[in-house]
């Protein structure tokens, strides 16, 4: 009603800014005048996980939590990295299944820009009640293979951390893949000025 030509089902396969066009993965080409990036952010990928192992989760998509339900009937022991709430609703669901959890937490406390110290103790507290394991101040250096299955994590501390399955709900970073070929994407994000403009 408003003007608006809305494309679903396609994806931008790379953007030419000199050149003012959006290529779409159809091949379709489109113009532009201006240009309004809001792409989105998907979890941040660990370091040795190459996406081809059996046993990591990202929690980004339903399809990505239903792929993790289709894991369990395997699993026994799993990590979940990161004080997200998704990394929240993975544990309580784990553990309704019985399944023995740790989560990692980066930082020192959980949710240091919402919670204050007390209230944070809370809720930490809770989830040890509830069984769960907690390892704060620490991040994943590597994971562990068996072939292609995940046989636990090498933290930042060295300590090896046994799990088959691994749900990483942590740090976010943006989508940005089709702007690789730009000249706008620089570490972190895209290139803007005080007033978000590339």
């Amino acid at each position: 009603q408003l003007g608006v030509r809305v494309l679903t089902g396609t994806r931008v396969a790379s953007v030419d800014p000199k050149g003012e066009k959006v290529v779409l993965s159809s091949g379709e080409r489109l113009s532009f005048d201006k240009l309004l990036i809001a792409s989105g952010r998907r979890t941040a990928r660990i370091a040795g996980d190459d996406g081809k192992g059996r046993g990591v989760v990202y929690l980004d998509t339903l399809p990505e939590a239903l792929h993790m339900v289709s894991l369990l009937g395997s699993v026994r022991k799993a990590l979940i990295y990161g004080a997200s709430l998704q990394a929240l609703c993975a544990v309580r669901g784990l553990r309704a299944r019985g399944i023995a959890c740790t989560l990692l937490l980066a930082q020192e406390r959980f949710w240091q820009g919402v919670l204050d110290p007390m209230a944070s103790e809370i809720l930490e507290d809770r989830l040890r009640q509830e069984g769960v394991t907690l390892i704060k101040q620490t991040e994943i250096r590597d994971l562990v293979w068996e072939g292609r299955d995940l046989k636990g994590v090498v933290s930042s501390k060295g300590l090896k951390l046994p799990a088959d399955l691994l749900v990483v709900a942590g740090s976010q970073v943006p989508r940005l893949d089709y702007l690789k070929e730009s000249d706008l994407v620089v570490k972190g994000g895209v290139r803007v000025d005080g007033t978000l403009r590339t």
